[in-house]
């Protein structure tokens, strides 16, 4: 069923949904390339997409590592950097029907913390453990481009109940938005026909 679902998403990919991710996620990473040269040229040894666990009590493993935009270990403490885009891509809020049959609403997002907003599902699901370890590879398995990016996710915070309704936050990273499509499969597998997203509340955030 993943792989029928997966194909329905990649018949459009020039889709208006698409454009609108793909232009967001270019926005995100432009900034991220800039950020990236003047921070080698300031940190010595330092890069980026280093990945971190965090100390959450009782929470899954998928939900408690965290890779920093930037990263470096050659100052005491070690210096953890996030992107932030200036003057993200402004949009009134528009709804998609999906060729899989899920429903979209998006609002005003930044790629690297996009909140997602369903009705409750069981947060505990192999569907989604399996999506977040596969888009993180924790093991860097993925190869890295010219610039270090290995096309990953960084954070995906633990599904929280507000008004009735589950509402998690993505750090999309350089992950492709092919990432963001597999994502919606596993919430329809789910049983979820339909998903609020926007960047309301952005919780992936640099250990304190």
């Amino acid at each position: 069923m993943l792989a029928r679902l997966k194909s329905i998403f990649q018949k459009t990919p020039n889709s208006e949904f698409h454009r609108l991710l793909c232009a967001v996620r270019d926005q995100y990473l432009e900034a991220y390339r800039r950020a990236l040269v003047t921070y080698k040229q300031q940190f010595k040894p330092g890069g980026p997409e280093v990945t971190l666990r965090l100390n959450i009590p009782n929470t899954p493993a998928h939900f408690c590592h965290r890779r920093m935009d930037l990263a470096s270990g050659a100052v005491s403490p070690p210096n953890l950097t996030e992107v932030v885009v200036e003057n993200p891509l402004q949009f009134e809020p528009k709804g998609f029907q999906l060729p899989s049959g899920v429903s979209v609403t998006m609002h005003p997002f930044a790629w690297s913390g996009i909140d997602i907003i369903t009705r409750p599902f069981p947060s505990d699901s192999p569907e989604l453990a399996r999506w977040c370890l596969k888009w993180l590879d924790l093991d860097d398995k993925r190869p890295r481009d010219k610039h270090g990016f290995s096309g990953v996710i960084h954070c995906v915070t633990p599904p929280e109940m507000r008004s009735e309704r589950w509402v998690f936050s993505v750090d999309f990273g350089s992950a492709p938005i092919v990432a963001f499509d597999e994502l919606l499969t596993v919430l329809q597998q789910l049983g979820i026909e339909s998903v609020t997203a926007g960047s309301f509340e952005v919780k992936c955030q640099p250990p304190a």
